[in-house]
């Protein structure tokens, strides 16, 4: 079965991708969460500071293809951040985030949160027909979920051509998608989504197909 993967740990876009500039990640999480910190996609620690009086304030580099992960301990699961801003706010207030400055970020989020529960509407339902032994059915069910993945991420890319969201509903859709709708979405794609790793090794593997 495929799977859906939404967390951060492919390789860094060159450095020409940057947005340029700082964004500064602030906000306010409870005292006792100690300590935050801030990294890239190769989990390198780019910035990090105690929580003094619930506030934190952390730095990196402004982009808008360049994902962030900020990282709470144990106190709540590490948030994907797309710094295209010069100051992002988070709030955190045990599972639920807030996010302001950064519209890219909200997006994220809500697609994350869509494809998830896409993903999970239809997980049961072919892991019982597979236990059943109905693999027709189960392929059928896939093959739908797929569509449906597609439906939805196709408007979204097209929206965010060149930007993290982008990355994510292309990488989300690609492998569900035939060949000639990949080229023509690729093709239509900005640099910063055509060289993100995953994609780009996707496409390069069609590539080495037609050889």
């Amino acid at each position: 079965m495929k799977k859906i993967c939404l967390a951060i740990g492919t390789a860094l876009l060159l450095a020409a991708c940057n947005g340029g500039g700082e964004c500064i990640i602030k906000g306010s999480l409870p005292q006792e969460t100690g300590g935050v910190y801030i990294v890239n996609e190769e989990e390198e620690v780019l910035d990090s500071c105690a929580v003094v009086d619930g506030k934190f304030a952390l730095r990196c580099g402004r982009s808008a293809v360049e994902p962030v992960a900020l990282v709470m301990g144990e106190y709540a699961e590490p948030l994907i951040l797309v710094p295209e801003s010069s100051s992002i706010t988070v709030n955190i207030d045990g599972s639920q985030a807030s996010i302001t400055g950064s519209r890219l970020s909200q997006e994220l989020a809500g697609l994350q949160k869509w494809a998830m529960s896409a993903y999970m509407d239809y997980m049961d339902k072919i892991e019982k027909l597979y236990e059943d032994e109905e693999n027709e059915a189960a392929d059928a069910l896939i093959a739908e979920r797929g569509e449906v993945i597609c439906k939805h991420c196709r408007k979204v890319f097209k929206a965010h051509k060149n930007d993290y969201v982008g990355i994510q509903a292309m990488i989300l859709m690609m492998r569900d998608l035939d060949r000639a709708e990949f080229f023509s979405l690729y093709e239509t794609a900005g640099e910063g989504v055509k060289n993100y790793p995953m994609i780009a090794s996707y496409y390069k593997s069609f590539e080495e197909a037609k050889e």
